[in-house]
């Protein structure tokens, strides 16, 4: 029963670990499982014990006179059974602290390979303004409530003509196969007219360029642009992402990329870096 005890109060904790993915509940599963098993060694050996005081009694020849209590004929079992009984104890607390420990860590390990851990975040207004020039304008970043009257739902950074716009990130590790890159992104024309105005906008992720993608003159809000690359193409440390328009790109009327919502009705956005598996 003590060690069924243990086992159950095991089986409990795992059961509100999994629950809860809270790692402190195993530190409870020790202390019950000890508790429990103790319990039933010491009311066993408490029965034990007591048969055995009867002078006369489990102690000598005389011990198996038929005067002696019960108790005292059945001592030697309690004894085996008091002895199993321990074992089972130790067994227990050695299984729990064997258990414990590895199923401590595992929301940890869990925490680290969930998409938000494989997931980088890039504030469009964190570029790097020392290597990041356009053959027109820019970049300059633009924020305020005049933004709001020409018809802006977010922030942007942007230059005109030819040029990029580059940002630096820090990446912790570095997983699967395949890694993405997605922007919110317009050409720096505020025409309107689909179609004309566009720029042609590649990527290139620590000097390996990606696809070139048209990208039209949604001023306001832009359009969502999302590039596929191997995961070689990382590395754990300081990785460089550039935005750019090369000049002898057929169109290069410049770039945007969207930030931060001016009104709270409009979501964020940002550049997303992010490994895919």
């Amino acid at each position: 029963m003590a060690v069924a005890g243990g086992v159950l109060s095991v089986l409990t904790t795992a059961l509100i670990n999994y629950a809860t993915a809270d790692a402190k509940w195993w530190l409870l599963a020790g202390p019950c499982a000890a508790a429990s098993i103790f319990w039933g060694v010491k009311n066993s050996g408490a029965d034990g014990s007591q048969a055995s005081s009867d002078p006369g009694c489990g102690s000598s020849a005389e011990g198996n006179d038929e005067s002696c209590p019960q108790g005292g004929r059945a001592s030697p079992m309690r004894s085996r059974a008091g002895a199993i009984l321990q074992q089972g104890f130790w067994a227990a607390v050695v299984l729990t602290l064997i258990l414990s420990i590895p199923l401590a860590i595992l929301p940890a390990i869990r925490a680290s390979t969930t998409p938000e851990a494989l997931r980088v975040r890039i504030d469009p207004a964190s570029y790097e303004a020392s290597s990041s020039e356009w053959s027109l304008a820019g970049p300059v970043y633009e924020t305020g409530s005049e933004l709001l009257k020409n018809g802006f739902a977010n922030e942007y950074v942007h230059g005109a003509g030819a040029g990029s716009i580059r940002y630096e990130v820090r990446i912790d590790r570095v997983v699967g196969s395949t890694a993405g890159l997605s922007a919110y992104l317009s050409s720096d024309s505020r025409q309107h007219r689909k179609g004309s105005q566009q720029s042609d906008a590649t990527v290139i992720i620590n000097g390996h360029e990606l696809n070139v993608q048209r990208v039209s003159p949604k001023d306001g809000e832009g359009e969502l642009h999302e590039w596929r690359f191997a995961v070689e193409k990382l590395r754990v440390g300081v990785n460089v992402i550039e935005f750019r328009v090369e000049a002898r790109s057929e169109l290069h009327n410049g770039l945007c990329v969207y930030g931060k919502a001016l009104v709270k009705a409009e979501p964020d956005k940002w550049v997303t870096l992010e490994m895919l598996g």
